[in-house]
């Protein structure tokens, strides 16, 4: 039950007090009842992990790419000072060439992860200039609406006002205290401009959105510029890396002729 002594309360305030207890248990229950779903669901995506888990290392176990891997580069180890020795007074021109290219590859592996970061960067400078955008938008669109979204709470005084003029006439002492602090309370909250000043509020607001507009076009020209880097990149470092003995052999015929 609320904490609303019930003896002396009328009941208007027990069945309010109830109201919010019941939305307040309400909300509880239905965090309750979230959290339950959330860890059935848990414990049902754990337990198939775990199985997951088991299978998983059965098949690694049963692949032993390490063996696999230390058969092929034991092969290749074997066979390196017949392979170098083959090439004669070439090596050192073809150790050259590998290692150029090993070093090409790094930098522009290194450029693209630099391209990425600066992407990353203007992605979310973009973002936030977006936000700006919208939120300037926003103010601009709801100063605009002032004549029209103020009617309404003015309305509502001038209603006010005549509810004080009856109750005033009616000796309605109480209703009319109640009432003339409530049109303080309101025209103290609402508080409208002067006219010029409601001028000038527009005037700094439209132009709040325009350098929001040339901020947000600036940082999306900056994400285009960023992403083209990324993309030349990229298609470089696939086209160095999709086949790299067959781009050595081409190198290397290319250097021989």
């Amino acid at each position: 039950m609320p904490d609303t002594d019930t003896s002396t309360s009328d009941p208007d305030t027990v069945l309010q007090a109830l109201r919010e207890q019941a939305a307040g248990e309400k909300a509880a229950a239905d965090a309750l009842t979230a959290d339950v779903k959330s860890l059935n669901d848990a414990i049902t995506a754990l337990t198939k992990n775990r199985d997951d888990i088991a299978k998983a290392v059965v098949a690694y176990q049963k692949a032993d790419y390490p063996k696999a891997i230390a058969a092929v580069r034991g092969y290749a180890e074997d066979k390196r000072s017949c392979v170098e020795a083959s090439l004669g007074d070439k090596l050192a021109a073809a150790k050259k060439l590998v290692a150029d290219f090993n070093a090409e590859i790094d930098g522009v592996a290194a450029e693209l992860t630099k391209a990425t970061g600066d992407l990353k960067t203007a992605q979310r400078d973009a973002a936030a200039k977006a936000q700006a955008l919208t939120e300037a938008t926003a103010q601009f669109a709801a100063r605009l609406a002032l004549p029209e979204s103020l009617a309404t709470p003015v309305g509502a005084l001038a209603k006010l006002q005549t509810a004080l003029k009856a109750a005033l006439d009616g000796s309605d002492h109480f209703g009319a205290f109640a009432i003339d602090g409530e049109i303080l309370r309101e025209a103290d909250t609402l508080k409208p401009p002067a006219l010029t000043a409601f001028r000038g509020l527009l005037i700094a607001d439209w132009n709040a959105v325009a350098a929001a507009q040339q901020a947000a076009r600036d940082a999306g020209k900056a994400v285009a510029d960023r992403q083209g880097a990324v993309d030349k990149l990229t298609l470089r470092l696939a086209a160095l890396t999709a086949d790299r003995v067959a781009e050595l052999r081409r190198r290397w015929a290319a250097q021989a002729r």
